[in-house]
């Protein structure tokens, strides 16, 4: 079964499992042909979906219940990222020292620093729900509007912080930017991370191939986490760039070592994968918070645990 994946976003650190488990030959042994498409952002990856570009997609939730809410016939089958990846990455010497030596600041640290905001981005979204659920005055923080993935931004120093996926913070580190990384799930913001997803009557018509894409993808997962240094190393073959010098490689195995505790679900006990309707609520209800939609859009067909064994 040939079918094409849109990522999220470039080929780095994120996208190990699946290109391990390609060269290892997995999904091959399942009759499964995966043509993994690098992408430019969730925002866009719904879309492509959404006109049937891609056949299925993985994509940060709130982009997909984003897309849900503008009308678009998708659906979830599967959560990557069980927890809150987004993260403040705020430049250390931007702090005072107090602040920099703090292993915790109160949300009003924001205040009167310079906020580089790629607004097509999901990110975004947490940020906006951030500021609302701890009541800060926005006017306090100025916003500069940019480019994804902001790190030129830190690098020269035209910005204090960006939100982003905490798992990057090796690669502003690795350009010597020194960083402070404040998680949002520790303020509170519990949310899911990336998912599966496609258009629902692909999704119908396709369910032995996501049973099986699933099950290859976990044993994948599984395997790059106890080796993260081999599948980096898959990674490379197709995109050279992540193996450019020593430097470059390691970065991109810290990153890969940051991901490992993102996929364990928020329910103990519960499988790879395995959506918890309360937590997928919640996800919704950030795009309430955030004023980007008025009202939740319709939960009752948004996901499905029926592919996912022992959910």
């Amino acid at each position: 079964m040939r079918f094409t994946v849109r990522l999220n976003f470039v080929l780095d650190a994120e996208q190990v499992p699946y290109f391990t488990a390609l060269d290892k030959g997995w999904y091959r042994e399942q009759c499964l042909e995966p043509e993994f498409q690098a992408g430019t952002g969730s925002t866009n990856t719904v879309q492509l979906v959404g006109n049937g570009s891609a056949d299925m997609g993985i994509a940060d939730t709130v982009a997909i219940l984003l897309g849900q809410g503008q009308g678009i016939p998708l659906q979830a089958f599967g959560v990557v990222y069980q927890h809150n990846p987004s993260a403040f990455l705020i430049r250390t010497e931007s702090l005072t020292p107090d602040q920099q030596n703090a292993a915790r600041l109160s949300p009003e640290f924001l205040y009167d620093k310079t906020y580089g905001a790629v607004i097509a981005g999901s990110p975004f979204i947490f940020y906006k729900a951030f500021v609302k659920q701890q009541n800060l005055d926005t006017s306090r923080i100025r916003q500069v509007n940019i480019s994804p993935p902001g790190f030129t931004e830190m690098t020269t120093k035209q910005v204090d912080f960006i939100v982003t996926f905490f798992t990057v913070a090796p690669v502003l580190s690795g350009r010597d930017v020194p960083l402070k990384v404040f998680r949002l799930e520790d303020y509170g913001q519990k949310a899911y991370g990336l998912s599966y997803f496609s258009q629902r009557n692909w999704v119908d018509a396709n369910g032995d191939t996501i049973t099986k894409f699933l099950q290859v993808t976990k044993r994948s997962i599984e395997y790059t986490n106890d080796n993260p240094e081999e599948g980096v190393q898959f990674l490379c073959r197709y995109n050279p760039s992540v193996c450019a010098d020593d430097r470059a490689f390691q970065t991109n195995v810290e990153e890969q070592k940051l991901q490992i505790p993102l996929y364990d679900n928020v329910i103990p006990g519960k499988p790879y994968f395995c959506a918890d309707p309360a937590t997928w609520r919640a996800t919704a209800q950030l795009l309430v918070d955030a004023e980007t939609i008025p009202a939740l859009p319709d939960l009752d067909n948004s996901f499905t645990n029926r592919y996912i064994q022992g959910c």
